[in-house]
Formats: C-alpha cells, sequence, structure tokens
C-alpha cells in the first residue's frame, strides 16, 4: 500500500513508479494534480499492474485523467471528490508554427498529445469525457507562458515577448538548453465532478466504489472545509 498526498511532478511520479514495480497494488490518493507529462508516465506503468486507486478526499486534474482512470480498480472514499477539467483533445498547440524558437516545445507537445492518445485507446476510454469536462468548467481567458532553461538559470512564466528576448541572448552566449510551451486552458477553480453513470458511458471500467452527492446543494458543501469555497464543482445533478 502507498499513499500519495501532493503535487504530480516528476519527483513523484519516480517515486510512485518506483513503488508500482516494486508491488504495491493499493494507491491512496489525494491530489490536486500537476504535470501531465508526470501524470502520463504514471498511467503508463499503472496499467502493467493490478493497482486500486482510492480517493481520499479529493483528485483533480491529472490526478483524474491519468492515476484514477488508469487504474484497475477504482474507489472514491465517502465524502471524496473526483474532478476533470479538460486535458490533452484535439491538436497539440503550435502544430502550424513554423518559428525554430517554439520548435522544441513544437515537437515535445506533440509527442506528448500521441502519447496520451494511445493510452486512453489502450483503457478503452472515449476522450469525448475530457472534452465535456472542459467546456463546463474551461476559463473566460485561455493564455499561454513559457519556461527557459539556460546553462545559468531558469525561467519560469515567461510572456512570449519575454521568451523570444531572453532565448535570443541565451543562443548568442551559446547557453540555451531547452524552452517549452505551457497551456493555461484549464480551469484553476472549477471541476467537473461526473456520475458513475456518465464515467461508464464513455468507457470506464473497474469502479468499485463511487459515492456521488445527491444534489447541487449537497456537491455545494463538499469539500467546503478543504478549499474554502475556492473550488467549484460541476455535477451531473447541476
Amino acid at each position: 500500500m502507498l499513499r500519495f498526498d501532493g503535487e504530480i511532478n516528476q519527483e513523484s511520479a519516480a517515486l510512485i513508479n518506483h513503488y508500482l514495480q516494486t508491488g504495491t497494488s493499493v494507491l491512496f490518493v489525494n491530489s490536486q494534480g500537476g504535470n501531465a507529462k508526470a501524470g502520463l508516465q504514471i498511467a503508463q506503468e499503472m496499467i502493467k499492474h493490478p493497482v486500486t486507486v482510492i480517493v481520499d478526499q479529493y483528485c483533480f486534474s491529472s490526478c483524474a485523467n491519468y492515476l484514477f482512470l488508469s487504474a484497475q480498480k477504482k474507489s472514491l472514499s465517502p465524502g471524496a471528490v473526483l474532478g476533470f477539467h479538460g486535458g490533452m483533445t484535439g491538436d497539440a498547440p503550435l502544430k502550424n508554427t513554423t518559428d525554430a524558437v517554439y520548435k522544441k516545445a513544437q515537437h515535445d507537445m506533440a509527442q506528448l498529445f500521441r502519447a496520451d492518445d494511445q493510452l486512453f485507446k489502450q483503457l478503452g476510454i472515449d476522450k469525448q469525457l475530457i472534452k465535456i469536462s472542459y467546456e463546463l468548467t474551461k476559463p473566460a481567458i485561455v493564455t499561454v507562458s513559457f519556461n527557459l532553461k539556460t546553462t545559468e538559470k531558469t525561467y519560469t512564466d515567461l510572456s512570449e515577448a519575454e521568451a523570444v528576448k531572453l532565448l535570443a541572448a541565451a543562443m548568442q552566449k551559446k547557453q540555451f538548453e531547452s524552452i517549452d510551451l505551457i497551456n493555461h486552458a484549464a480551469s484553476t477553480n472549477k471541476a467537473y465532478f461526473p456520475s458513475q453513470n456518465t464515467l461508464q458511458k464513455f468507457g470506464v471500467k473497474g469502479i468499485v466504489n463511487y459515492p456521488y452527492p445527491k444534489n447541487k446543494k449537497e456537491m455545494d458543501g463538499m469539500l467546503r472545509d478543504a478549499f474554502q469555497e475556492q473550488i467549484e464543482l460541476v455535477g451531473d445533478s447541476n
């Protein structure tokens, strides 16, 4: 058994995968999500093993998309919430961009989208579930930012203009290492909590226990203590 509380990132993905490879078969999770690439890496390892995921209190974003959906058996504890707000659907950003500045980010993102599509096909889950969750929760304004790594420093959350300027300077000094695009398309304060019937409709299998709020009022009261009403839940009872 392993209990995971926290952000999904490269470090936590490496740790979880280590335990999966050494025999852990039950994973208790409590996570707001995190990095999609790291979540996908966990999912790719999970499908090799008979893993049961139990959501202790909440499982949002890449936790829902990858850890919950990829588990052979999956359950929610009483009062726990599963929250989706989109994912890698459609074409990868920058598909038609020819500017050399974005070449690596374009390649990496296209590769990630292909791996995501392959995972959902392997699981037999219709990605319409992810598309619907995005439409129900998407922010009014969608933005992008860039992370730039040089031999001297790592810059995060840059605007396009800032990224281009710093990249040019880094390349001139031969200090450039990598550049990544971050697509801020998902809501940070809104999530879709689908019913068990909805999940099964889109091909999600292995649901063992899935207590679901009876109505919107009950759903609105969930996670109030954990998030002080900072998370708005959209459900099938709305």
